[in-house]
């Protein structure tokens, strides 16, 4: 199967390469509506409230089988957008009649899939890591009669920091690169929260340079910077401001599971580099592996952290969170983040003592 990435996509819409069937998806919801806001709008040349049909949820196969083939009025083509349709759901019947609308294509209108909530995954066979096997039989089909796959994910750092770079001086401020990293670390690795936070830093500040206090005073911290802190915390065996940093993101209303979810993650990172220290493997090695794009930034300081705990530590505080894992899931009474409380001072333990007391 062939999946085109962001750069050949760009290039085919702008010679105005169009294909009859889209099947778009990734991690960068931003970019992926825009995307296909581009392949809409280059298409649906007039009367948008005629020629443009986007389905959500609750809709008929028939009814876009209908749109499809209907003449466009005063307009190059007609579109028909399926916004995250859960094919694993979908009824055999259902699947064929989608399969017989890619297998005949229309010749005046463009089908195109949207996936922006739904997490999908192809390897480079075209296989998927992890959706029903109904995605891979649409995807086929559409590569087959001469549809485009179109994987479309995060940014790399770089272009990230350029856009953010590019934004800010559209709106009248100046934003050095350096500052612009420092940003993407403080609130999110997602380009839709990015421009948003660059919205307000750009609206505090009027006009002139964009500071790192600023950042730290108009932008939402994301909790993955948050844990970061409280990681650091409890490596340095300070009890105290580990359970302070998880206090407030539970008076914060962030999930219980969440808050978890991000503990785990960093955990998981920081093994990862403590298993390629052990084996002499780089940190570029392991974001490869492991996929980590330009978040492997992260890794640069669990490779720190990794320093500090042996593997025993290790295996103790990933036991730890799975316990944590299974009273949120529902296997203890506890409430109100005292599951979490509790995996705090075992993990403080663990980085102090090495080990559990009985």
């Amino acid at each position: 199967m062939n999946i085109l990435q962001l750069d050949e996509l760009k290039r085919k819409i702008k010679a105005g390469m169009f294909t009859p069937v889209y099947f778009v998806f990734g991690n960068e919801a931003y970019l992926i509506n825009h995307y296909v806001n581009q392949i809409v709008n280059s298409n649906v040349t007039a009367l948008p409230e005629v020629n443009l049909r986007v389905f959500d949820t609750n809709f008929d196969i028939n009814e876009i089988s209908s749109v499809l083939y209907q003449v466009p009025m005063l307009s190059a083509k007609k579109c028909v957008v399926l916004n995250d349709f859960d094919l694993s759901t979908a009824s055999q019947k259902d699947i064929e009649s989608l399969l017989q609308v890619i297998e005949n294509p229309s010749d005046v209108a463009i089908l195109i899939f949207k996936y922006t909530t739904i997490e999908l995954s192809f390897d480079k066979k075209g296989k998927a890591s992890k959706p029903h096997k109904n995605y891979i039989t649409v995807a086929e089909a559409i590569d087959k009669f001469g549809g485009s796959i179109v994987n479309i994910n995060h940014l790399t750092l770089g272009d990230t920091v350029k856009t953010l770079m590019s934004g800010a001086s559209k709106r009248g401020c100046v934003l050095l690169a350096d500052t612009a990293k420092y940003m993407i670390e403080y609130t999110s690795f997602d380009l839709t929260t990015l421009l948003c936070e660059l919205e307000k830093v750009c609206s505090y500040v009027g006009e002139g340079d964009i500071t790192k206090e600023v950042i730290n005073k108009i932008c939402t911290r994301s909790i993955n910077s948050v844990i970061y802190d409280m990681a650091k915390a409890i490596l340095a065996n300070d009890a105290n401001k580990s359970m302070q940093i998880l206090e407030n993101l539970l008076n914060q209303k962030h999930k219980e599971t969440d808050i978890l979810r991000e503990i785990s993650k960093s955990y998981i990172d920081i093994y990862r580099m403590h298993a390629a220290h052990n084996s002499n493997i780089s940190v570029k090695t392991v974001a490869d592996d492991f996929d980590y794009g330009f978040r492997s930034f992260v890794l640069n300081s669990s490779s720190t952290f990794a320093h500090k705990l042996s593997a025993k530590q290790l295996k103790l505080s990933l036991e730890a969170i799975e316990t944590a894992d299974e009273m949120l899931k529902g296997g203890s009474k506890l409430k109100n983040g005292d599951a979490l409380r509790m995996l705090i001072i075992k993990l403080v333990l663990i980085s102090t003592k090495g080990e559990l007391p009985c």
